[in-house]
């Protein structure tokens, strides 16, 4: 079925407007997926705040391009499905390296990460970081610990301030 001009014109707006607010955006193959798969991936996607957009790849050239992204042919090649992920750059990656696990179909093409473009082996290296929040307590439960030292060892007054920082400034990011 032939998708009319109008209805191109609305997609690659939203696709524009997609790739303006996404910090990490993730390309996959989805050759073979059933619908309710795609739904579940979608459903999963959502709850951490990823799109995923299957669209014309056309019209997510011309959307990346117009973002000064040069997409190269071997990610844009099958029938590809686009991640992007909002609140941190690698959700995206994660969540459909997961997916990717879970489904055969599912194969990790490349990505964008600060304006550039990721090869798969990247996305794949990306999904396997710790997500934000599993750092942060990491690092808050270093610093918390006797283990953190700040630079000046004759500073103990200090010390007690700076963990006091931390915690406040981390609880509040929280």
């Amino acid at each position: 079925m032939a998708v009319s001009k109008a209805k191109k014109v609305e997609d690659l707006a939203k696709l524009k407007d997609q790739f303006s607010r996404a910090k990490g955006v993730v390309f996959a193959k989805y050759s073979g997926m059933g619908v309710n798969d795609i739904q579940t991936l979608r459903r999963a996607l959502r709850e951490n705040n990823v799109d995923y957009k299957v669209a014309k790849k056309t019209l997510v050239t011309l959307a990346a391009k117009e973002h000064g992204i040069e997409l190269p042919k071997d990610v844009m090649e099958g029938p590809i499905g686009v991640a992007f992920g909002y609140d941190d750059e690698i959700v995206a990656a994660q969540k459909m390296a997961e997916f990717a696990k879970k489904f055969e179909a599912i194969q990790l093409m490349g990505g964008v990460m600060e304006g550039r473009v990721i090869d798969a082996k990247m996305v794949n290296q990306l999904a396997s970081i710790p997500s934000r929040e599993v750092l942060l307590a990491k690092f808050m439960g270093s610093a918390l610990s006797g283990r953190f030292r700040p630079c000046d060892e004759r500073l103990p007054r200090e010390t007690s301030l700076i963990r006091e920082l931390i915690l406040s400034y981390f609880i509040r990011t929280l």
